[in-house]
């Protein structure tokens, strides 16, 4: 494992990075530093963490892929962090792990992200060749999920998801002045109407079920489907609010979801 303290040039500390290139799954979380404020990279027990990096295929593979681009990974992490400084006051530590997941190399573009609780985020990396803008992209979208406190809830809705994913992608386009691939799966007049096809279940927590149909295309919507909406959803609240252009960001992030879903409804 790698470690390195991130800061800015006024030497504020923004981050602790954390860079596993150990073998197994088993020597990665023997590595895993529990810290009070976060735990065991944002659970309780590595019981629970085990469980979440068997599920994003963490198994000692492409570690010597992470430990050869090290240096790079670390000076992505860095310029993000010092991108989105003005918007956070809290360190966030960072764990990037070794994948060999299909759905991440094959439509995630090599990088997926997570956020299990405050000021944690997990990276797995299978890579490919762009493997470097899909890690600028998933950084950042996390580092949003951080300041809008979207992590380690006990329950969450349809509609929250969609708002806490469409500001982080609007955030993300705005700082780096590029559309990801998957908030285009749909175009905005679908995407209006599947978002009032199921109005009724934008309330209802845990649906698991109509999650993962919407947001993942386990079901009868296209992949992609629910950060599609939620992007379109932020998008013209955010074009209506903030007529010059100029978004107030720190006042975004404290918007509650519920004012821009009645936008649509």
């Amino acid at each position: 494992m790698y470690q390195y303290k991130i800061t800015n040039k006024n030497n504020r500390e923004l981050g602790g990075l954390f860079i596993f290139i150990e073998e197994s799954l088993k020597e990665i979380i023997e590595k895993i530093p529990f810290k009070d404020e976060i735990g065991y990279a944002g659970y309780k027990s590595k019981k629970w963490l085990k469980n979440t990096l068997n599920n994003f295929g963490v198994d000692g593979k492409n570690t010597e892929f992470l430990n050869k681009n090290k240096n790079e990974i670390k000076k992505i992490v860095e310029e993000s962090l010092n991108k989105c400084e003005d918007f956070f006051d809290d360190v966030i530590y960072i764990f990037i792990f070794p994948s060999s997941d299909n759905f991440i190399k094959e439509k995630m573009g090599g990088v997926n992200g997570f956020t299990p609780w405050k000021k944690t985020i997990l990276i797995f990396i299978n890579p490919i060749e762009n493997w470097k803008e899909s890690l600028k992209n998933i950084i950042i979208h996390e580092i949003v999920h951080t300041i809008t406190r979207y992590y380690g809830a006990n329950s969450y809705t349809l509609g929250e998801s969609f708002i806490h994913e469409g500001i982080a992608e609007n955030f993300k386009e705005d700082l780096l002045k590029k559309r990801a691939s998957w908030t285009e799966a749909i175009n905005k007049k679908e995407s209006i109407r599947i978002f009032r096809e199921i109005r009724q279940l934008l309330n209802k927590e845990n649906d698991y079920k109509m999650h993962n149909e919407l947001f993942f295309g386990i079901g009868k919507y296209p992949n992609w489907t629910g950060y599609t909406i939620g992007y379109y959803l932020v998008k013209e609240y955010l074009s209506k609010k903030f007529r010059d252009d100029r978004i107030n960001w720190k006042g975004v992030f404290k918007i509650k979801p519920q004012e821009i879903l009645n936008n649509w409804l």
